[in-house]
C-alpha cells in the first residue's frame, strides 16, 4: 500500500510534469507561427518599399536628366544673349562711327 501511494505519488509528479511541458510546446508553437506571420507580412512591407524605391530612383534619375538638360539649355540661351549683345554693341558702335563721320 505505502509502494502504490509512492508510485501515485511519483506518476502524479510526472504527468503534472509532462502536462506542463505539453503546455510549454503548445506555447511555443504558438509564438512561432505568430512569429513567422510577423516575417511574413515584414517581408511582404519591404518588398512594397523596395518597389517603391526603384520608383522613385528611376523618376529621381529622370527628374536629374531633364535638370541637366534645362541647365543646357539655360547656358546655350545666355551664350546666344551674351552674343546678341556684342553684336547690339558693334552694330550700336557702328552706327555712332557714322554719326559721327556724317
Amino acid at each position: 500500500n505505502n509502494r502504490l501511494k509512492e508510485f501515485s505519488a511519483l506518476y502524479d509528479v510526472v504527468k503534472n510534469e509532462r502536462n506542463n511541458y505539453v503546455n510549454h510546446i503548445q506555447a511555443s508553437s504558438q509564438a512561432l507561427a505568430e512569429m513567422k506571420e510577423k516575417i511574413k507580412i515584414l517581408q511582404n512591407e519591404v518588398e512594397i518599399l523596395r518597389n517603391e524605391s526603384v520608383g522613385k530612383d528611376k523618376v529621381l534619375a529622370k527628374e536629374r536628366g531633364a535638370h541637366q538638360s534645362s541647365q543646357a539649355q539655360r547656358d546655350a540661351l545666355r551664350l546666344d544673349t551674351n552674343k546678341a549683345n556684342a553684336e547690339y554693341k558693334k552694330k550700336q558702335e557702328e552706327v555712332e562711327q557714322q554719326i559721327v563721320e556724317i
